[in-house]
């Protein structure tokens, strides 16, 4: 049999392949933009929400002792108030922290020195320390870290 038969006779299924094989190319390549989309989307959403956040403590003066290094947890315990934002910094973190495990944020910046610095200070790290048992292990490894 000379290629020219062989041909004639597989014609449709070398077309039928080829279709298939451009139709798979073609999925992998929407898979591939479509994570890549979702990366800047995940990114923009965490950069939204962290802006919100910070955007609570200057619309809030009573929030920033928060920051404050010098502060005495003991003499004067974090309010109710700066619980609740100290609570949402830990939310956020952990959000961004399962962002990436999941390989959905984009950008590999390390966030180690951010949580070091915020969780060193007096009122993150008694709100931590009240809490920390209601946070799944892999945020508490790294708060602990810090």
């Amino acid at each position: 049999m000379s290629f020219i038969d062989w041909l004639a006779n597989k014609w449709f299924e070398i077309i039928q392949t080829v279709i298939v094989s451009i139709g798979l190319l073609a999925t992998l390549h929407t898979i591939k933009e479509d994570t890549h989309s979702k990366k800047v989307q995940n990114a923009i959403s965490l950069t939204t929400n962290h802006r919100e956040l910070w955007s609570m403590m200057l619309q809030n003066p009573r929030l920033k002792r928060v920051l404050n290094a010098r502060v005495d947890v003991i003499r004067k315990p974090p309010t109710p108030e700066e619980e609740l934002f100290v609570q949402m910094m830990i939310l956020h973190l952990r959000t961004a922290l399962k962002a990436r495990e999941t390989k959905l944020e984009f950008g590999d910046e390390d966030i180690r020195t951010d949580v070091q610095e915020i969780f060193s200070l007096p009122i993150p790290k008694a709100v931590w320390e009240k809490t920390e048992h209601l946070h799944d292990d892999d945020l508490a490894r790294l708060v602990n870290a810090s």
